[in-house]
C-alpha cells in the first residue's frame, strides 16, 4: 500500500497551463483528487478487529485501523479518534466543517502530545 501526497506527486506532473484548474478542484475538495485506496493484507496473521476499516476513510484514521487490526490496545487519544471515526463515518477533516479535527488536535496539544506549535 502506498499513500502519495497530492501536492508532491500530482503537482510535479501538471503542466503550468492546467495548474489553476487543478487548484480549483483541490480547493473544492473534489473527491477524485483526494481519494486513494488502502488494503489490509495480513500474512500468517488473522486481524484482531477490522471494524474501523470502513470502505471510505480519511487518511488520518489509518494508524487507528492498523492498531486495531494488530490488536494493539488504544491509548486515550486513539479511543477519542475512534469515537470521531464512528460519529463522522470515516471523515476527519471535513466532518462538521473541520470542527472535529480542530477539537481533536486541540486535545492533543493540551495533553502535551503535540509540541512546538
Amino acid at each position: 500500500m502506498a499513500i502519495i501526497s497530492p501536492s508532491s506527486a500530482l503537482e510535479s506532473s501538471i503542466p503550468c497551463s492546467a495548474k489553476p484548474h487543478f487548484a480549483r478542484r483541490l480547493t473544492a475538495l473534489d473527491p477524485s483528487y483526494l481519494t486513494t485506496y488502502y488494503a489490509i493484507d495480513a500474512v500468517n496473521f488473522t486481524p484482531a478487529d477490522l471494524s474501523s476499516a470502513l470502505d471510505t476513510l480519511d487518511v488520518a484514521y489509518l494508524p487507528l485501523v492498523i492498531q486495531e487490526a494488530a490488536g494493539v490496545p488504544h491509548d486515550p487519544s486513539f479511543s477519542e479518534q475512534k469515537e470521531i471515526l464512528q460519529h463522522c463515518h470515516g471523515q476527519f477533516y471535513r466532518c462538521a466543517d473541520g470542527a472535529e479535527a480542530r477539537r481533536f488536535n486541540r486535545l492533543l496539544i493540551e495533553a502535551g502530545s503535540v509540541k512546538g506549535l
